[in-house]
């Protein structure tokens, strides 16, 4: 799940105001609670109808704050922390797990794995490398969407392989600040 890109304040109160935060209308979270100094408010509501809109039920005096988004049992599908300006604030953190690449015996190998972690991530980018010339390669390999933590993920090499045991995959977290991060190296093609 991915955090909106900007919050915003909803109004121009110096009492405090609103916020609101708009998600993909493809993607968006059953609620969002508002965390404020670490702690968690009962200022949580559902995202507005097929909108992708959501607007907080409390005023704050800065749109300096921790949104929580949860699925539909209350688990946290992420956290966003954002600054003063209402800009993500680079709060990043990925982990995976189950990570294994399978070959299918005639002209591909599916890299697979389970996220635990995603926090400020962008996408996934996975890397074939070939043992015997070193040369490793990006190229034709999609980046998965990013669906939020405990998902499980694939990317399906199509090219044709003469040697798979000469093969490895690394998987890097692309994190929204654009820095990118191995968190799954060295993963060896099996049968």
């Amino acid at each position: 799940m991915q955090c909106p890109l900007k919050i915003v304040k909803n109004g121009n109160s110096p009492q405090g105001n609103y916020l609101m935060v708009k998600f993909d209308k493809t993607s968006f979270p059953n609620k969002v609670r508002v965390v404020v100094n670490s702690i968690p408010t009962n200022d949580i509501d559902a995202v507005n109808g097929n909108s992708g809109v959501w607007t907080s039920r409390y005023k704050y005096a800065s749109p300096a704050v921790t949104l929580e988004l949860l699925d539909t049992n209350d688990v946290i599908l992420n956290t966003c922390t954002y600054s003063i300006s209402g800009e993500p604030v680079a709060n990043k953190n990925c982990k995976i797990s189950n990570s294994k690449a399978t070959y299918d015996g005639s002209s591909s190998v599916t890299i697979s794995w389970h996220s635990d972690v995603e926090v400020g991530l962008k996408s996934y980018i996975v890397e074939r490398i070939n043992a015997n010339t070193l040369a490793s390669d990006r190229s034709n390999m999609p980046e998965p969407n990013v669906r939020g933590a405990n998902n499980d993920y694939r990317v399906v090499d199509q090219e044709i392989f003469e040697d798979i045991s000469a093969y490895s995959y690394n998987v890097y977290a692309n994190f929204l600040d654009n820095s990118t991060v191995p968190i799954a190296q060295s993963i060896p093609v099996t049968r």
